[in-house]
């Protein structure tokens, strides 16, 4: 089976929920994530999904969806 964005989408919200307590899809501009969270979650990123923290720029933690997309785009589609 290979992994779409909505699977990475979902991913992320679980991880984002279990490290923060909540996930909003708009993750800039609720407050979720501010400069000091943004390095904490790209260093998550990486352990999750095996792509370098520095890989990350702020402009993808926008929203889940910038996010995904970003790390779709990075890894391809591949098996899960």
């Amino acid at each position: 089976m290979q992994t779409t964005v909505t699977d990475i989408a979902s991913r992320l919200r679980q991880l984002i929920t279990t490290k923060y307590g909540r996930a909003e899809e708009e993750l800039m501009t609720s407050g979720l994530i501010d400069s000091l969270r943004a390095v904490e979650l790209a260093l998550a990123l990486e352990k999750e999904f095996g792509l370098a923290a520095d890989s990350f720029a702020l402009s993808d933690m926008k929203t889940i969806t910038s996010l995904s997309q970003r790390i779709f785009s990075a890894q391809g589609p591949h098996q899960k």
